[in-house]
């Protein structure tokens, strides 16, 4: 038996759907999510795909971080995933959002973990690739963010029925979570923007991502809405801000005010107003 499907609708209905009002509603006032929706009979389902690569001490460009933190090899103790402040310990405690169940195995060789999150009707797919596998998880995030990468996931529904969620170029939003690999890799070639469905838009908490991946985006046709400036850590709090804000219909601006709110309140020695420098919004001087 197939099991059942969500997909998100393609960009532009999207897209026509977010003009027609998403952007008038301020984040965070709408009702709480429901989840008692069986996942199979969810209507108009969003996806936001999250793609972590593994924090790596070794790396000359990483700083400051422990051999266990930094062990690109196990995510359960990585910085980047499952140590507090990574994608997967953030969004699993978060009562904001319900932790499912994927049952099909990991697509690639170099993911060495994976995990999705739903919250209403939007949901978190989350891949934790190992630090020796930068090169493939950039190239897979330009081909989501192109609308190139087909990926489909198996999760368990309510009553313990397959369902499968399709992601990559599938879903509304892409974002890259972890060490600026452009900075130690080179990416010979971007895929070409699809014109069928892909990502509205990205985000990428990366050091520095301001500088690289922009120009990348906006080649391979997708927009980026949240990139990081300086030296930062791409800490998972101004992820899950940054996201949820958008699931309850905010726009970028109000998507990076959110991330440096975050930021703020994991670093209680940085105000609001200097997390904001932290944080760029679209590609603001690109």
């Amino acid at each position: 038996m197939h099991p059942a499907r969500i997909a998100c609708g393609i960009a532009a209905a999207f897209a026509l759907a977010c003009l027609s009002g998403c952007g008038d509603k301020r984040p965070g006032t709408g009702p709480p999510p429901d989840n008692s929706v069986p996942i199979n009979q969810i209507r108009n389902p969003r996806v936001i795909h999250v793609l972590a690569v593994l924090c790596d001490a070794k790396n000359p460009n990483v700083k400051g971080v422990s051999a266990e933190l930094g062990n690109g090899r196990d995510p359960a103790t990585n910085l980047y995933w499952g140590a507090e402040g990574g994608v997967k310990a953030r969004f699993g405690k978060s009562p904001q959002w319900q932790a499912v169940k994927v049952t099909s195995p990991p697509r690639r060789r170099s993911i060495l973990d994976q995990a999705l999150f739903r919250r209403g009707n939007v949901f978190i797919v989350a891949e934790a690739y190992a630090a020796d596998g930068m090169l493939e998880a950039l190239q897979d995030f330009f081909r989501a963010a192109a609308g190139r990468a087909d990926d489909r996931f198996t999760v368990a529904g309510d009553s313990g029925e397959a369902v499968e969620v399709l992601a990559g170029q599938w879903s509304s939003l892409v974002c890259f979570v972890g060490h600026n690999g452009l900075m130690d890799v080179q990416l010979d070639r971007l895929p070409k923007g699809a014109e069928g469905p892909k990502p509205e838009g990205a985000v990428v908490l990366a050091p520095r991502s301001w500088r690289d991946f922009v120009p990348k985006l906006r080649q391979v046709g997708c927009r980026p809405y949240v990139t990081v400036a300086p030296e930062a850590a791409p800490e998972a709090a101004a992820l899950e801000a940054a996201v949820r804000t958008w699931a309850d219909g905010g726009n970028k601006e109000d998507m990076h005010a959110a991330a440096a709110e975050a930021y703020a309140q994991v670093h209680r020695d940085v105000s609001v107003g200097s997390a904001k420098r932290v944080f760029v919004v679209g590609g603001a001087g690109l």
